[in-house]
C-alpha cells in the first residue's frame, strides 16, 4: 500500500510538472510527462495494483483544451501517449481500459483522426459492431475531405461494422465507396465479392472481385480461400477442392 500511495505521488508531480511547463511554453515536458504516466500504468496493471484507475485519471487530466495555436504540438504528444497507452492495454486485453481513454481523447479532441481510428480498430476487434460504426462515423465527418490518405480504409471498416451488425445496405454502400477511392484495393475486392455470392447476388461481378484480389495476393491465405469458398458456393466442388 506505501507503494501504491508513492506511486500515485510521483504521477501526480509528474502531472502537475508537465502542466506548469506547458504554461509557461516549455511544451515538449508536457509530452515527456504523459509518457511516463503511461509507463506508470503499464507497470501497475502487469503488478495488478488497484492504483492503475487513479493513473489513468491523472494522465486523461493532462489533455486539456488548447487556448493557444502554439500548443497544438505539446497536446498532440499528450495524445500520441494516451493513445499507445491504450493500444498497449488492448493489447493485455484490458479493452475496457483502453476505450475508456480513447472516449476521453475524442471527447476532448473529437477531430483527433488518430485518436477516432484507434477506438474503433478496439471496438472493432472487440467485436463491438454496434459502436464502432458510429466510431468510424466520427472520423469521417473528422476527415478534411474524400482525398485524405485513410478515407477508404475507413469506409471500409465502417462497412464492416455494418455488416456484422446485420446492416448490408449500409455495408454495401460503403464497400462500393471504398472501392471508388481505392478501385483495386485486395482486401475491399474480395470482402464485397465474397458477400455478394454469400447471399446469393452479382454472382458474376463478386466471382470477378474476388478473382482480381487473388491476382494481387495470391499467399494471401485468407484471400484465396474465399476464392474456394466462392467456388463451392457456386457448386464448383473442383475448383473449391484446389484452393482450399
Amino acid at each position: 500500500k506505501g507503494l501504491d500511495r508513492r506511486v500515485i505521488e510521483i504521477a501526480g508531480y509528474l502531472s502537475e510538472y508537465g502542466q506548469w511547463a506547458h504554461k509557461i511554453g516549455i511544451s515538449f515536458l508536457l509530452e515527456t510527462a504523459a509518457g511516463d504516466i503511461a509507463l506508470l500504468i503499464e507497470d501497475a496493471d502487469n503488478e495488478n495494483s488497484p492504483v492503475v484507475d487513479t493513473l489513468l485519471d491523472l494522465l486523461l487530466e493532462l489533455d486539456q483544451e488548447i487556448k493557444e495555436e502554439g500548443q497544438e504540438t505539446s497536446l498532440l504528444g499528450v495524445r500520441r501517449a494516451q493513445i499507445q497507452l491504450a493500444t498497449n492495454l488492448d493489447a493485455a486485453d484490458r479493452s475496457d481500459e483502453a476505450i475508456k481513454i480513447l472516449k476521453a481523447v475524442t471527447a476532448e479532441a473529437p477531430k483527433d483522426i488518430e485518436a477516432i481510428m484507434a477506438l474503433g480498430n478496439i471496438e472493432r476487434g472487440r467485436k463491438k459492431f454496434s459502436d464502432c460504426d458510429t466510431t468510424y462515423s466520427q472520423a469521417i465527418d473528422a476527415m478534411p475531405g474524400v482525398t485524405y490518405k485513410n478515407t477508404w480504409v475507413t469506409y471500409y471498416y465502417r462497412g464492416i461494422c455494418f455488416e456484422r451488425s446485420k446492416q448490408w445496405s449500409k455495408a454495401e454502400v460503403d464497400m462500393r465507396k471504398a472501392l471508388e477511392l481505392q478501385p483495386e484495393q485486395p482486401h475491399v475486392l474480395n470482402y464485397l465479392g465474397y458477400s455478394w455470392i454469400d447471399q446469393g447476388i452479382n454472382l458474376d461481378e463478386g466471382m470477378k472481385m474476388i478473382k482480381r484480389a487473388v491476382d494481387q495476393r495470391p499467399d494471401d491465405g485468407y484471400i484465396v480461400d474465399s476464392l474456394g469458398w466462392a467456388y463451392y458456393r457456386l457448386g464448383n466442388i473442383e475448383s473449391a477442392v484446389e484452393h482450399l
